[in-house]
């Protein structure tokens, strides 16, 4: 009968339990950053919703009392009348 087992030779014996012990480490701390990451998307997602435009922090501004019906009124009709930033480059 033959005795030699190939895969549980002396090296795997001495060794192989540091084999284990990596694939360990690596599986649960690939399942602790997915669930960091899980966690964190549903967390600021709510909190981000959709950009906010320029007139958008103007009406926040207004409300707050920051600025005067005037300068709201000014400002509102500046960003109404003026093209994004982008258009004016490309006619500059």
């Amino acid at each position: 009968m033959d005795n030699n087992h190939y895969y549980w030779n002396s090296w795997y014996a001495v060794f192989g339990w540091f084999l284990w012990l990596g694939i360990f480490v690596l599986f649960f701390s690939t399942m602790l950053n997915w669930s960091r990451v899980w966690r964190g998307r549903f967390r600021f997602d709510d909190q981000n919703g959709p950009p906010r435009t320029a007139l958008d922090i103007l009406n926040e501004r207004y409300a707050r009392g920051e600025i005067t019906h005037e300068e709201f009124l000014k400002t509102r009709n500046n960003l109404r009348s003026e093209p994004p930033q982008e258009e004016r480059k490309k006619s500059a």
